[in-house]
Protein backbone atom coordinates (compact mmCIF):
# COMPACT_ATOMS: atom_id res chain seq x y z
CA UNK A 1 0.00 0.00 0.00
CA UNK A 2 1.12 3.54 -0.07
CA UNK A 3 2.62 3.05 3.77
CA UNK A 4 4.79 0.27 2.56
CA UNK A 5 3.00 -2.45 4.22
CA UNK A 6 2.45 -5.57 1.78
CA UNK A 7 -0.26 -8.21 2.81
CA UNK A 8 -1.88 -11.32 0.99
CA UNK A 9 -5.90 -11.75 1.61
CA UNK A 10 -6.04 -9.02 4.33
CA UNK A 11 -2.64 -10.71 6.20
CA UNK A 12 0.11 -8.46 7.17
CA UNK A 13 1.97 -11.56 8.14
CA UNK A 14 4.07 -12.22 4.66
CA UNK A 15 7.46 -13.28 4.02
CA UNK A 16 9.05 -11.02 1.35
CA UNK A 17 11.77 -12.56 -0.42
CA UNK A 18 13.86 -11.30 -3.51
CA UNK A 19 14.55 -13.93 -6.67
CA UNK A 20 13.90 -16.65 -3.89
CA UNK A 21 15.94 -15.30 -0.51
CA UNK A 22 14.41 -13.99 2.30
CA UNK A 23 15.02 -9.91 2.61
CA UNK A 24 16.89 -8.89 5.30
CA UNK A 25 14.98 -6.04 6.45
CA UNK A 26 11.83 -5.63 8.62
CA UNK A 27 9.49 -2.89 9.67
CA UNK A 28 10.11 0.50 8.42
CA UNK A 29 13.92 -0.77 6.59
CA UNK A 30 11.57 -3.17 4.32
CA UNK A 31 9.31 -0.53 2.88
CA UNK A 32 12.21 1.96 2.66
CA UNK A 33 13.84 -1.08 0.65
CA UNK A 34 11.59 -1.85 -1.20
CA UNK A 35 10.44 1.82 -2.84
CA UNK A 36 13.80 1.69 -3.77
CA UNK A 37 13.44 -1.01 -6.52
CA UNK A 38 12.96 0.46 -9.67
CA UNK A 39 10.07 -1.16 -11.78
CA UNK A 40 11.84 -1.51 -14.57
CA UNK A 41 14.62 -3.67 -12.85
CA UNK A 42 11.69 -6.18 -11.99
CA UNK A 43 10.44 -9.12 -13.97
CA UNK A 44 7.74 -10.56 -12.15
CA UNK A 45 6.39 -10.87 -8.44
CA UNK A 46 4.74 -14.20 -7.56
CA UNK A 47 2.25 -14.56 -4.45
CA UNK A 48 2.69 -18.31 -2.77
CA UNK A 49 -0.62 -18.40 -0.51
CA UNK A 50 0.08 -21.94 0.26
CA UNK A 51 4.09 -22.30 0.82
CA UNK A 52 5.74 -25.87 0.33
CA UNK A 53 6.92 -27.64 2.87
CA UNK A 54 10.45 -26.86 2.68
CA UNK A 55 9.60 -22.95 3.81
CA UNK A 56 9.76 -22.09 7.01
CA UNK A 57 6.45 -21.17 8.59
CA UNK A 58 6.99 -17.78 9.73
CA UNK A 59 4.59 -15.74 6.85
CA UNK A 60 1.23 -17.84 7.31
CA UNK A 61 -0.53 -15.77 5.13
CA UNK A 62 1.78 -16.43 2.38
CA UNK A 63 5.31 -15.57 0.64
CA UNK A 64 5.70 -13.08 -1.43
CA UNK A 65 9.12 -13.05 -3.97
CA UNK A 66 10.53 -10.56 -6.05
CA UNK A 67 12.08 -11.86 -8.96
CA UNK A 68 14.50 -9.47 -10.96
CA UNK A 69 16.21 -9.22 -14.05
CA UNK A 70 18.81 -10.74 -15.05
CA UNK A 71 22.14 -8.33 -15.01
CA UNK A 72 20.63 -5.83 -13.35
CA UNK A 73 22.73 -3.14 -12.10
CA UNK A 74 21.33 -0.94 -9.60
CA UNK A 75 24.45 0.64 -8.09
CA UNK A 76 24.19 2.22 -5.25
CA UNK A 77 21.75 2.80 -2.83
CA UNK A 78 20.87 4.31 0.71
CA UNK A 79 18.06 6.21 3.26
CA UNK A 80 17.81 7.38 6.41
CA UNK A 81 14.46 7.81 8.72
CA UNK A 82 15.15 10.24 11.85
CA UNK A 83 12.46 10.47 13.95
CA UNK A 84 11.70 12.16 17.89
CA UNK A 85 9.45 13.70 20.13
CA UNK A 86 9.49 16.21 23.34
CA UNK A 87 9.41 12.99 25.80
CA UNK A 88 12.74 12.06 25.35
CA UNK A 89 12.10 9.30 22.72
CA UNK A 90 13.92 9.05 19.74
CA UNK A 91 15.17 6.45 16.97
CA UNK A 92 16.59 6.69 13.41
CA UNK A 93 17.58 3.82 10.50
CA UNK A 94 19.56 4.36 7.93
CA UNK A 95 19.87 1.51 5.31
CA UNK A 96 22.45 0.83 1.68
CA UNK A 97 22.27 -1.03 -1.11
CA UNK A 98 24.67 -2.04 -3.59
CA UNK A 99 24.00 -3.93 -6.84
CA UNK A 100 26.68 -4.24 -9.42
CA UNK A 101 27.59 -7.32 -12.18
CA UNK A 102 27.50 -10.66 -9.64
CA UNK A 103 27.48 -8.77 -6.45
CA UNK A 104 24.75 -7.76 -4.66
CA UNK A 105 24.92 -6.08 -0.94
CA UNK A 106 22.15 -4.51 1.49
CA UNK A 107 23.11 -3.46 5.09
CA UNK A 108 20.90 -2.12 8.03
CA UNK A 109 21.25 -0.09 11.09
CA UNK A 110 18.64 1.09 13.47
CA UNK A 111 18.50 2.47 16.95
CA UNK A 112 15.64 3.00 19.31
CA UNK A 113 16.04 5.40 22.71
CA UNK A 114 12.67 5.42 25.04
CA UNK A 115 12.03 6.90 27.84
CA UNK A 116 8.58 6.65 29.95
CA UNK A 117 7.34 8.09 33.04
CA UNK A 118 4.13 6.27 33.44
CA UNK A 119 2.15 6.86 37.06
CA UNK A 120 -0.90 4.73 38.42
CA UNK A 121 -3.19 5.06 41.35
CA UNK A 122 -5.95 2.86 42.93
CA UNK A 123 -7.85 2.84 45.49
CA UNK A 124 -9.41 -0.09 47.43
CA UNK A 125 -12.37 -1.00 49.66
CA UNK A 126 -12.80 -3.57 51.53
CA UNK A 127 -16.36 -5.07 52.17
CA UNK A 128 -16.03 -8.19 53.42
CA UNK A 129 -13.72 -9.85 56.20
CA UNK A 130 -12.45 -8.22 59.53
CA UNK A 131 -11.72 -5.34 57.66
CA UNK A 132 -14.85 -3.66 56.46
CA UNK A 133 -14.91 -0.59 55.70
CA UNK A 134 -10.82 -0.13 55.41
CA UNK A 135 -9.71 1.99 52.39
CA UNK A 136 -5.86 0.81 50.92
CA UNK A 137 -4.65 3.63 48.54
CA UNK A 138 -1.68 2.80 45.90
CA UNK A 139 0.28 5.82 43.94
CA UNK A 140 2.98 4.21 42.05
CA UNK A 141 5.61 6.38 40.02
CA UNK A 142 7.83 4.66 37.85
CA UNK A 143 11.12 5.61 35.36
CA UNK A 144 11.44 3.51 32.65
CA UNK A 145 14.77 3.78 29.91
CA UNK A 146 15.31 1.25 26.99
CA UNK A 147 17.83 1.99 24.42
CA UNK A 148 18.85 -0.54 21.82
CA UNK A 149 20.70 -1.38 19.01
CA UNK A 150 20.27 -3.50 15.73
CA UNK A 151 21.91 -4.71 12.31
CA UNK A 152 21.51 -6.69 9.27
CA UNK A 153 23.42 -7.36 6.59
CA UNK A 154 23.79 -9.76 3.51
CA UNK A 155 25.57 -10.47 0.11
CA UNK A 156 24.91 -12.38 -3.03
CA UNK A 157 27.48 -13.21 -5.39
CA UNK A 158 26.67 -15.35 -8.44
CA UNK A 159 29.39 -17.50 -8.96
CA UNK A 160 28.34 -18.55 -12.32
CA UNK A 161 24.87 -18.37 -14.13
CA UNK A 162 22.05 -19.97 -12.16
CA UNK A 163 24.80 -20.53 -9.31
CA UNK A 164 24.60 -17.98 -6.05
CA UNK A 165 26.08 -17.95 -3.05
CA UNK A 166 24.78 -16.13 -0.21
CA UNK A 167 25.69 -14.82 3.15
CA UNK A 168 23.30 -12.89 5.77
CA UNK A 169 24.34 -11.48 9.14
CA UNK A 170 22.24 -9.74 11.47
CA UNK A 171 22.48 -8.68 15.72
CA UNK A 172 20.91 -6.40 18.41
CA UNK A 173 20.97 -5.87 21.34
CA UNK A 174 19.02 -3.62 23.96
CA UNK A 175 19.30 -2.51 27.47
CA UNK A 176 16.53 -1.76 29.61
CA UNK A 177 16.12 -0.11 33.73
CA UNK A 178 13.93 0.82 35.82
CA UNK A 179 12.51 2.20 38.70
CA UNK A 180 8.99 1.68 41.01
CA UNK A 181 8.32 3.45 43.97
CA UNK A 182 5.03 2.40 45.48
CA UNK A 183 3.15 4.86 48.25
CA UNK A 184 0.62 2.40 50.26
CA UNK A 185 -1.93 4.31 52.73
CA UNK A 186 -4.46 2.53 54.64
CA UNK A 187 -6.85 4.34 55.86
CA UNK A 188 -9.30 3.03 59.09
CA UNK A 189 -13.39 2.59 58.58
CA UNK A 190 -13.18 5.81 60.90
CA UNK A 191 -11.05 7.20 57.78
CA UNK A 192 -8.25 7.43 59.83
CA UNK A 193 -4.56 6.91 58.73
CA UNK A 194 -4.07 2.99 60.09
CA UNK A 195 -0.57 2.18 57.89
CA UNK A 196 1.58 3.89 55.76
CA UNK A 197 4.62 2.55 53.98
CA UNK A 198 6.87 2.73 50.79
CA UNK A 199 8.64 0.30 48.66
CA UNK A 200 10.56 -0.19 45.02
CA UNK A 201 11.56 -2.07 42.96
CA UNK A 202 14.53 -1.46 40.38
CA UNK A 203 14.68 -3.35 37.49
CA UNK A 204 18.09 -3.99 35.01
CA UNK A 205 17.88 -5.67 31.70
CA UNK A 206 20.49 -6.96 28.81
CA UNK A 207 19.25 -8.38 25.69
CA UNK A 208 21.74 -9.58 22.84
CA UNK A 209 20.92 -11.55 19.72
CA UNK A 210 22.99 -12.97 16.88
CA UNK A 211 22.20 -14.89 13.78
CA UNK A 212 24.16 -15.90 10.58
CA UNK A 213 23.44 -17.88 7.72
CA UNK A 214 25.11 -19.33 4.89
CA UNK A 215 23.43 -20.68 1.65
CA UNK A 216 23.98 -22.30 -1.83
CA UNK A 217 21.51 -22.26 -4.21
CA UNK A 218 21.94 -23.40 -7.83
CA UNK A 219 19.43 -23.62 -10.32
CA UNK A 220 19.85 -24.56 -14.22
CA UNK A 221 16.01 -24.18 -14.85
CA UNK A 222 13.12 -23.16 -13.30
CA UNK A 223 11.65 -26.13 -11.99
CA UNK A 224 14.91 -27.51 -11.34
CA UNK A 225 17.19 -26.43 -7.97
CA UNK A 226 18.70 -27.25 -5.60
CA UNK A 227 19.25 -25.03 -2.23
CA UNK A 228 21.54 -25.37 0.83
CA UNK A 229 21.11 -23.27 3.39
CA UNK A 230 23.28 -23.40 7.21
CA UNK A 231 22.16 -21.36 10.14
CA UNK A 232 23.68 -20.76 13.54
CA UNK A 233 21.83 -18.17 15.89
CA UNK A 234 21.84 -17.34 19.46
CA UNK A 235 20.42 -15.01 22.04
CA UNK A 236 20.82 -14.24 25.77
CA UNK A 237 18.88 -12.19 27.77
CA UNK A 238 19.92 -11.16 31.63
CA UNK A 239 17.68 -9.07 33.72
CA UNK A 240 17.95 -8.42 37.95
CA UNK A 241 15.77 -6.95 40.33
CA UNK A 242 16.25 -5.24 43.60
CA UNK A 243 13.46 -4.67 46.22
CA UNK A 244 13.33 -2.82 49.32
CA UNK A 245 13.31 1.09 50.13
CA UNK A 246 12.10 3.93 48.53
CA UNK A 247 15.73 4.38 47.73
CA UNK A 248 16.73 1.03 47.80
CA UNK A 249 19.20 2.00 49.80
CA UNK A 250 17.86 -1.00 51.98
CA UNK A 251 17.18 -4.17 50.16
CA UNK A 252 15.14 -6.83 50.94
CA UNK A 253 15.58 -9.43 48.24
CA UNK A 254 18.08 -9.19 45.09
CA UNK A 255 16.84 -11.84 42.26
CA UNK A 256 18.06 -11.96 38.81
CA UNK A 257 17.66 -14.41 35.66
CA UNK A 258 19.91 -15.51 32.81
CA UNK A 259 18.10 -17.49 29.89
CA UNK A 260 20.60 -18.50 26.79
CA UNK A 261 19.49 -19.75 23.84
CA UNK A 262 21.63 -21.12 20.71
CA UNK A 263 20.37 -22.83 17.47
CA UNK A 264 21.94 -24.41 14.52
CA UNK A 265 20.50 -26.20 11.51
CA UNK A 266 21.22 -27.70 8.29
CA UNK A 267 18.60 -27.58 5.08
CA UNK A 268 19.02 -29.38 2.32
CA UNK A 269 16.10 -28.55 -0.75
CA UNK A 270 15.68 -30.40 -3.82
CA UNK A 271 13.50 -29.17 -6.73
CA UNK A 272 13.25 -31.60 -10.24
CA UNK A 273 10.80 -32.73 -13.10
CA UNK A 274 10.35 -36.08 -13.30
CA UNK A 275 7.84 -37.42 -16.14
CA UNK A 276 6.10 -33.62 -16.37
CA UNK A 277 5.69 -33.38 -12.50
CA UNK A 278 7.60 -31.41 -10.01
CA UNK A 279 8.80 -33.06 -7.47
CA UNK A 280 10.06 -31.41 -4.20
CA UNK A 281 12.31 -33.41 -1.43
CA UNK A 282 14.29 -32.25 1.26
CA UNK A 283 15.77 -32.52 4.82
CA UNK A 284 16.83 -30.44 7.51
CA UNK A 285 19.10 -31.39 11.15
CA UNK A 286 18.38 -29.03 13.64
CA UNK A 287 19.58 -28.63 17.42
CA UNK A 288 18.65 -25.95 20.03
CA UNK A 289 20.07 -25.32 23.33
CA UNK A 290 18.09 -23.22 25.89
CA UNK A 291 19.48 -22.91 29.22
CA UNK A 292 17.65 -20.53 32.23
CA UNK A 293 19.10 -20.12 35.76
CA UNK A 294 16.86 -17.85 38.14
CA UNK A 295 18.28 -16.77 41.80
CA UNK A 296 16.25 -15.20 44.48
CA UNK A 297 18.45 -13.77 47.43
CA UNK A 298 16.54 -12.28 50.70
CA UNK A 299 18.46 -9.70 52.43
CA UNK A 300 18.15 -8.59 55.73
CA UNK A 301 15.33 -9.66 57.99
CA UNK A 302 12.60 -9.77 55.25
CA UNK A 303 12.19 -13.64 56.71
CA UNK A 304 12.06 -15.17 53.33
CA UNK A 305 14.06 -18.16 51.96
CA UNK A 306 15.95 -18.16 49.34
CA UNK A 307 15.39 -20.04 45.85
CA UNK A 308 17.27 -21.17 43.19
CA UNK A 309 15.86 -22.48 39.78
CA UNK A 310 18.05 -24.09 36.81
CA UNK A 311 16.36 -25.23 33.43
CA UNK A 312 18.26 -27.01 30.68
CA UNK A 313 16.79 -28.13 27.69
CA UNK A 314 18.37 -30.21 24.69
CA UNK A 315 16.21 -31.10 20.99
CA UNK A 316 17.59 -31.96 18.74
CA UNK A 317 15.26 -32.33 15.45
CA UNK A 318 15.92 -34.81 12.02
CA UNK A 319 13.23 -34.37 8.95
CA UNK A 320 12.52 -34.89 5.70
CA UNK A 321 9.87 -34.62 3.43
CA UNK A 322 8.98 -35.26 -0.33
CA UNK A 323 5.70 -34.08 -2.40
CA UNK A 324 4.54 -34.04 -5.76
Amino acid sequence: DPEGRVSVRGSGDVVIQVNGRKTPFKGDALAMYLKQLPASTIERVEVVANPAAKYDPEGMAGIVNIVMRENTDLGLSAAITVAGSSSDRYNGSGTVGYQQGRLNLAGMYSMNNDYRRPRGYMERLNFLGTEVGETIFQDSRTLQESIGHSFTGSMDFTVRPKTTLSLQASGSTNGNEGLTVNDYQVLSGEELLALEWINATGTNRDLRSGDLVFGFKRAPAQSNELVLEARISGSSDASDARYGNETLSDLSRYSTTETSTRDASLQLDVTRTVAGFKVETGARAEQRLIGTDLNREPLGNSGLLPEQNAFDYDTRIYAGYAQA
